[in-house]
């Protein structure tokens, strides 16, 4: 019933979820806490909401294609900051594209501006301007990137975790993402991005600024980006409460038919049991490996010692013998005994405390 034990405080009932702006593009404009900060930061989030398989593949592929134009544009030829990169993702079944900017020299308000002229009129020119064969090419890297099995089990419990904790348990969503690309085309992804950047764009927007001293934050309304077809409303410090309170959240409803669980396991229990496995098998595997390394380490030391000595990689115990009595019979050995017990009777101010093999 979910009751504390006697004598500990009741946890408070709490469950993520990714909010519902309602189509709203809102702005939150913040001054750095530090005040030796130097650089400044801005984060455009677009909510494109709980989508089919094939308008998430059709996002992923946008996300995609803007990727490495954002960086170049902004990164390369503006110079606008260091840190520059977007991305498609999902969250508790909401899909999200990032653009996100880290600059020390350009202002947020400057940045934004930047971040809305890539998406209104770069990104529109570079999908127009996108050949078949280039397009394809997109697809295929796509649907290999969302098909590649995890290369660490760490990543593959992540994923699979992912989904039980949204409680939605959709293991085969990257499958049918990947499944559905073969049937997303140019102009599906074209449309997408004009429905994202229209001045009625049903999409919400979450644009958030984080302002270093040498950039500091006035008034929010005068940070909004005058070159966006959307209309930013801002959210200052006395409506952040009522904007928690009233907010609605997306459904994050779980898959309505059971799909296929990864692997071809039979159950849910079974995914669950092999993830645990999988936990104890990689730390004992990096126990052993540790336990290998310091131990190679060890043999390593003690071989190098032995003068004349020449390993190959398919030496035998009987042909190592008689390397090992040459090196022990050789006057350098004799004398670095005898060095040895010097040490160890404390005779003569120099004496070396241990044989030492070159």
């Amino acid at each position: 019933d979910g009751a504390a034990p006697a004598g500990l405080p009741a946890a408070p009932s709490q469950q993520q979820a990714v909010a519902d702006l309602g189509g709203r593009a809102l702005l939150r404009a913040v001054a750095h806490p530090n005040p030796q900060e130097t650089n400044s930061a801005v984060r455009l989030t677009l909510v494109l909401g709980e989508l089919s398989a094939r308008e998430a593949a059709t996002a992923q592929l946008l996300a995609k294609m803007v990727e490495p134009a954002f960086f170049a544009s902004l990164r390369t030829r503006q110079q606008l900051g260091y840190l520059v990169w977007s991305f498609g993702r999902e969250v508790r079944g909401v899909s999200l594209l990032y653009f996100i900017v880290q600059s020390s020299s350009a202002s947020p308000r400057h940045v934004t501006a930047s971040i809305h002229a890539f998406l209104e009129e770069e990104a529109e020119a570079l999908l127009n301007s996108t050949a078949a064969a280039d397009f394809a090419a997109y697809a295929a890297a796509a649907r290999k990137e969302l098909l590649d099995p995890p290369e660490q089990l760490e990543a593959a419990a992540e994923e699979a975790w992912g989904q039980i904790a949204a409680e939605r348990f959709c293991f085969a969503r990257r499958r049918e993402v990947a499944v559905a690309l073969d049937g997303v085309s140019l102009a599906d992804v074209q449309a997408l991005l004009a429905s994202l950047v229209a001045a009625d764009s049903a999409a919400s927007r979450m644009l958030v600024q984080v302002h270093s001293p040498e950039h500091p934050v006035g008034r929010v309304a005068d940070e909004l980006p005058e070159s966006s077809r959307r209309e930013y409303s801002p959210l200052e410090d006395e409506g952040v409460a009522r904007f928690r309170a009233g907010r609605g959240f997306f459904a994050g409803e779980p898959c309505a038919v059971a799909p296929p669980l990864p692997h071809g396991h039979d159950s849910a229990d079974e995914v669950y049991g092999w993830m645990a496995l999988g936990a104890i098998a990689s730390l004992l595997g990096g126990i052993s490996l540790l336990s290998l390394r310091l131990l190679a380490g060890a043999c390593r030391s003690s071989l190098s010692s032995l003068p004349f000595l020449q390993l190959q990689p398919s030496s035998t115990m009987s042909e190592l013998e008689p390397a090992l009595d040459a090196s022990a019979a050789s006057p350098k050995a004799r004398r670095s005994s005898a060095e040895l017990q010097l040490g160890h009777s404390g005779v003569g101010h120099h004496a070396k405390p241990a044989a030492t093999f070159a």
